[in-house]
């Protein structure tokens, strides 16, 4: 692991120029940027998680920024070919019309995908050099976007920080980020294994059937942690079965108040009105 050094406080906006220059096309840049980040130590993970969901919640919005650069560029290109041939006394050809803007779109929109996906993997990169469990629900779904090298850095720091997950920490994973951890269950033996030792202490109902599972996977090491796994996740799904059921509203048929308040009718008052009747005696 690299060495991490002792660097002065950054503001809040050195911080922020720092992560933009992780999409930076300059590898130095990149490499420089991610060394700083890593020194300014364990106020850097707060940074990083935020950043990285911010991209996160990018990935829906970048089609449609891709697709409105494609056809604003695509257009303006189309429409200046047309002016030089206008202007230059030619006619005007569909092909090259269309060339003009397919190519012109195409390269503007793809390096809109591509600083975004430099970033992500930068800052993944970054977050998984901390020994900090909070990062794992975040490197979870980088597993699933990171290039080879990003893949390896995560895949890494998953081994060495799932194990150590507490079920007081149940609440620093999203419901898409265990997911990914399901996902990835399978996937590579030393990983898998890992994943379950944390669900012995994070895992709930849901992750049930992923555990279940594993226990028939037809790696012994797999199998066997699975089998250690199954109890806890049993006995919490358990006792949040009997939680529902304690707090679920009685359905029992109530006695309503009109029917306690209904008048007396008929005999009733026949019996009232020979009470009151005077002694003819």
């Amino acid at each position: 692991m690299t060495q991490q050094l002792n660097h002065p406080e950054k503001t809040t906006a050195e911080i922020k120029k720092l992560l933009r220059r992780l999409g930076s096309e300059k590898e130095d840049v990149r490499f420089v940027a991610e060394q700083e980040l890593f020194d300014l130590g364990p106020p850097a993970v707060d940074h990083l998680l935020v950043y990285l969901k911010k991209l996160a919640s990018r990935r829906y919005a970048l089609p449609w920024i891709m697709l409105g650069r494609f056809v604003i560029t695509g257009t303006l290109g189309s429409f200046m070919i047309a002016m030089v041939d206008h202007l230059l006394g030619r006619a005007i050809h569909i092909g090259g019309f269309i060339g003009a803007f397919i190519g012109g779109s195409g390269a503007a929109a793809y390096p809109v995908y591509r600083d975004f996906k430099r970033s992500r993997n930068a800052a993944a990169r970054v977050l998984a050099r901390f020994e900090d469990v909070r990062a794992v629900g975040a490197l979870a779904v980088a597993l699933e976007f990171s290039d080879e090298e990003t893949y390896s850095a995560v895949h890494s720091s998953l081994l060495r920080l799932l194990p150590r997950l507490q079920a007081s920490d149940a609440s620093l994973l999203s419901k898409r980020q265990r997911e990914c951890l399901y996902r990835a269950l399978g996937s590579n033996s030393r990983l898998t294994v890992a994943i379950l030792k944390a669900l012995e202490q994070i895992g709930d109902e849901e992750a049930l059937p992923y555990v279940e599972s594993m226990t028939h996977f037809y790696m012994p090491d797999v199998r066997e942690a699975a089998i250690a796994c199954l109890p806890y996740i049993q006995q919490r799904a358990e006792q949040e079965r009997i939680r529902q059921t304690l707090l679920r509203p009685s359905s029992a048929n109530e006695t309503t108040p009109v029917f306690l308040l209904r008048p007396t009718t008929g005999a009733a008052e026949d019996n009232l009105k020979q009470l009151l009747r005077p002694n003819e005696e």
